[in-house]
């Protein structure tokens, strides 16, 4: 009786150190894999910062071609008057 009961405690063990090793083990790769998703967060954070910038300059770039478009129409509107009354001078 004795051996069998020295049997189960010891195989209690062997499953309790298994258990305990298959944490240990499943624990590290989810810090493996929490580190992986916080890299690939950062990255997309980054990717999204840089668009957003790529986005205001094409719109500071687009509002600068529509101010130059009103000079330049503006510039137009002046020498058409300009000539105009040339002609009628």
């Amino acid at each position: 009786m004795q051996t069998l009961l020295e049997a189960n405690i010891n195989s209690d063990k062997t499953i309790t150190r298994t258990l305990i090793d298959s944490l240990v083990c499943a624990s590290g790769n989810v810090q493996n894999k929490l580190g992986i998703a916080a890299k690939a967060s950062e990255y997309v954070r980054n990717s999204l910062d840089e668009h957003v910038i790529q986005l205001i300059l094409s719109i500071t770039n687009q509002e600068q071609v529509k101010l130059a478009e009103n000079v330049v129409q503006d510039k137009q509107h002046a020498l058409n008057a300009a000539e105009h009354d040339r002609h009628e001078a």
